[in-house]
């Protein structure tokens, strides 16, 4: 979250964390998996709408094993005619 601030230092975001109590050890590529959650927090700082924007940041344990991490603010969302489009590379 506060790497992802940076881009938007002068918008306020009420920040919600809904964090496990246990450590959640992982076997990934902790690089890879900070860029992604700096551009998604990032974009959701960016282009939410909300006149009192809210940020949640939920992690889960799922029983299969692993982690499931969502990233909700209380904008308005992405234009239903655009939804398909968000995971073309070079969108726009």
């Amino acid at each position: 979250v506060t790497a992802a601030s940076a881009t938007r230092p002068e918008r306020g975001f009420l920040i919600d964390r809904d964090l496990p109590s246990e450590h959640l050890g992982l076997i990934t590529d902790a690089d890879r998996l900070l860029q992604v959650l700096i551009n998604v927090i990032s974009n959701a700082r960016k282009y939410c709408d909300a006149e009192h924007p809210v940020l949640t940041i939920r992690v889960q344990r799922p029983q299969g094993g692993g982690a499931v991490i969502d990233v909700i603010d209380n904008g308005s969302g992405i234009d239903s005619g655009r939804q398909s489009l968000i995971f073309e590379k070079f969108a726009a």
